[in-house]
């Protein structure tokens, strides 16, 4: 039997900046996407995660996740394009990251557009966004400068690499630094979250990595 996974908020009294109603909140028109321009939405929360096994005593996994709808001019234009094309498409400008606390190193996390896509960033912790995904949907396709049919693709996936997703990593890696001070989580583990380290030979993963480590620090850099 599978094992069982029960989430409860953390007991931490450490600040944190919490929309409990966040993803019952979703944009439903595109006037409603249109708003988040210049009003973003933000949530962040830690989450204890309860992992029950009738042949173990029960796991906690303690995890920092942190959401964001957010769209800038391009992105906006794109939804309107794939809501127009001959076979509509709905794309949400929703990223959120989750980052697992203190688990086992070997952990090297995942890529998700609602189900895992099986690409890593080299850290501990699960990105996910609304992607527009090839047929395969092993990949998350970007830009890549040649003429061909999936580029809109890549252009949204940027566009969302670049707002949602970037804003819901600056937020976890701004309380990281807090952790960092309360002395809950360790330098180098703060370093390693950064770096995004390229540690394998997939070339997907390794485009995505450098992509969402561009699109991060240039979130950084302009929220100062």
């Amino acid at each position: 039997r599978a094992p069982k996974r029960t989430a409860v908020p953390a007991t931490s009294q450490a600040p944190v900046y919490v929309s409990s109603p966040f993803m019952q909140r979703l944009p439903t028109t595109f006037e409603e996407v249109r708003q988040l321009q210049g009003s973003p939405r933000d949530s962040i929360e830690r989450v204890t995660i309860v992992i029950e096994s009738p042949d173990a005593a029960p796991v906690k996994e303690r995890w920092l996740i942190a959401h964001s709808l957010a769209v800038d001019g391009d992105g906006l234009g794109l939804i309107r394009d794939f809501m127009e094309a001959s076979t509509p498409t709905a794309l949400l400008p929703h990223g959120a990251v989750a980052l697992l606390l203190g688990g086992a190193s070997e952990y090297k996390g995942n890529v998700a557009a609602y189900m895992p896509i099986g690409l890593s960033l080299g850290s501990p912790m699960v990105l996910h966004g609304c992607f527009a995904m090839d047929d395969s949907r092993k990949n998350v396709p970007l830009p890549d400068g040649k003429q061909r049919m999936n580029q809109q693709q890549g252009r949204w996936n940027q566009a969302l690499l670049r707002c949602a997703c970037a804003r819901a990593f600056r937020m976890v890696v701004t309380q990281c630094c807090e952790l960092v001070s309360e002395r809950t989580m360790r330098l180098s583990e703060y370093f390693d979250l950064l770096s995004l380290a390229d540690d394998d030979s997939n070339k997907p993963s390794a485009l995505l990595r450098e992509a969402t480590r561009a699109a991060l620090w240039q979130e950084l850099s302009r929220s100062g």
